[in-house]
């Protein structure tokens, strides 16, 4: 497999693939990558040493990054359908699935529809194959699965590997389907065919207005001896992303589309009520240069008079077990007391001002202010003065000091 490299850029990504001696590319099969949507596309350049591929990222996340999210099982199972997707993509364009990139570096997401795509390295005798098989294996340990949700379907998942068989695509496929609820029957050896499924409600934001035109047509069915099912049925409570509009079950605490902090509507009432009455320091020398979860707070209850809470985030230093409450909109990190909230006096390898953590809306994201040693996300250095999102579980590292993000 050639040679990969992966670097941010102020849009996004830019991944590069070396090819060593004797892989050569197939031209026809790049130009069809650069038009199927479950891939990126890709440029070849040849260069006086060596000749190499190269692949422009943006508006999307790397794998490993979105993962250190929660996963609510929702999130799990459109995951592994869009991979399945992704190797499906490449036999329609007759290429081995083994010459995608499928390491959790190089696959990217979009953390807002979670559409996926992936790079397929057009390669004319691929030295290092990479395993499908492995790959889907290891997606499972990857997740950090919420704790409120039923965790039955991963037992399905773990046994479906435990054989030694060769890994079969539709096999898997079937065995996801059935895992996530949906019916599937095998039609031939060859093809396989879903059945219809009743169509789940759309998610839409929560709308007042629409919500009592609603429930006037109910109580006007209700007097008409019509069925008012869908008022029964109600669930005690529903919950909606103020940020996207998605509904989501009670026990959430993040958006299973956005990641953003929920909060709560109250229930419908059963019985019908009048629509028109109100809801209720130290020294520091000059810097040197190095060579080259806890519980999320703030859900309120609408309706309420009680103020929607920050979020409490904070920097757990990973070589003293210091924990730092992050507990300003932008929290400066350094060694220079005169600018920095929290200073770090210990280490020359941190420059004066090195970085900040900014929060907006209850999301945070981290920034380099040109420090000497850079500022690295998940070991990955990103570029002074541009944002790039933290999530609870991220590694963060200031020149050579290590610390974990949480909320």
């Amino acid at each position: 497999m050639a040679i990969t490299n992966l670097k941010q850029t102020p849009n996004g990504y830019l991944v590069t693939a070396k090819l060593v001696e004797s892989e050569d590319i197939n031209q026809r099969q790049l130009e069809m990558i650069n038009h199927h949507q479950k891939f990126i596309a890709g440029r070849y350049e040849i260069t006086k040493k060596y000749s190499q591929l190269i692949f422009e990222v943006n508006q999307m996340l790397p794998l490993k990054i979105y993962l250190k999210r929660i996963i609510w099982k929702h999130q799990f199972f459109k995951i592994v359908e869009e991979l399945i997707q992704i190797i499906k993509g490449s036999e329609e364009i007759h290429s081995n699935p083994e010459n995608i990139l499928l390491d959790f570096d190089y696959v990217f997401i979009n953390p807002t529809t979670m559409e996926m795509q992936a790079i397929l390295l057009p390669l004319v005798n691929n030295h290092n194959p990479l395993s499908v098989k492995g790959f889907f294996q290891e997606f499972l340990h990857q997740c950090l699965l919420a704790s409120t949700e039923n965790h039955d379907y991963t037992t399905r998942y773990f046994e479906f590997f435990k054989n030694n068989q060769p890994f079969s695509l539709q096999r898997f496929e079937r065995m996801f389907f059935e895992i996530s609820g949906k019916s599937m029957e095998l039609v031939n050896e060859d093809k396989v065919v879903q059945k219809p499924v009743p169509k789940e409600p759309v998610s839409i934001a929560y709308n007042p207005i629409q919500r009592n035109k609603d429930l006037n047509k109910q109580r006007e069915a209700f007097t008409t001896n019509k069925s008012v099912t869908s008022l029964q049925e109600m669930p005690p409570k529903t919950i909606f992303c103020m940020e996207c509009g998605t509904s989501l079950v009670p026990s959430a605490k993040f958006c299973i589309s956005c990641g953003h902090p929920v909060k709560v509507v109250p229930p419908v009432a059963h019985t019908f009520v009048s629509l028109n009455e109100e809801s209720s320091t130290e020294t520091f020398s000059e810097t040197t240069v190095l060579g080259n979860s806890d519980e999320l707070e703030g859900t309120t209850v609408l309706g309420s008079e009680e103020l929607e809470r920050d979020i409490v985030a904070y920097l757990q230093r990973k070589s003293t077990q210091e924990k730092v409450i992050i507990d300003r909109d932008e929290f400066k990190i350094g060694k220079d007391p005169s600018q920095c909230d929290f200073v770090i006096s210990d280490n020359k390898a941190i420059s004066r001002y090195h970085a900040k953590i900014i929060r907006r809306n209850n999301r945070f994201y981290i920034v380099d202010c040109h420090s000497t040693n850079k500022t690295f996300v998940e070991g990955l250095a990103i570029l002074p003065e541009s944002e790039m999102e933290i999530f609870a579980g991220t590694n963060l590292k200031f020149g050579n000091e290590e610390f974990l993000f949480s909320i």
